[in-house]
């Protein structure tokens, strides 16, 4: 890509267990964050949340609550995932978005769900790991 003219900046939260017999490769989007950042002015453009309601694990387990603070009632009433990436492919319409997250997680998981619903990315395959970014790493707030 040439210099991309904002950063789609994406979080993501997954289905997940405390149980070893949860299979990690099973784990699908619950919740998908994102802010769309000019380049220019490292300002927020436009932001967008959703949940998701997912398909093989549709019943989130106690830890995953804990862990995420998502309750069952948000995926219950929400879209399948192919409505969240419809709504990134708007915020990013007419734009030239370099895909960002923190760490390479989600954007295996984002991938991995998009084969498995059969939708198409709204962005290529580059993608910009924050956390190796020095700029990003040497400023962040961690826990």
């Amino acid at each position: 890509m040439s210099s991309p003219t904002h950063y789609l900046v994406v979080d993501l939260e997954a289905t997940c267990s405390d149980d070893p017999a949860f299979p990690r490769d099973e784990m699908e989007i619950i919740e998908v964050g994102a802010v769309l950042v000019d380049a220019g002015t490292l300002r927020p453009a436009a932001e967008l949340q959703r949940f998701v309601r997912p398909i093989r694990h549709p019943r989130l387990t106690p830890f995953c609550t804990r862990l995420t603070s998502i309750r069952q009632a948000d995926v219950d009433a929400a879209p399948r995932l192919p409505s969240a990436v419809a709504r990134l492919r708007e915020l990013v319409r007419g734009k030239q978005a370099l895909f960002c997250s923190w760490g390479d997680d989600d954007r295996r998981q984002l991938e991995r769900d998009a084969r498995r619903h059969g939708v198409a990315l709204p962005f290529g395959r580059e993608h910009q790991n924050l956390k190796t970014t020095p700029s990003c790493r040497d400023h962040a707030v961690l826990p």
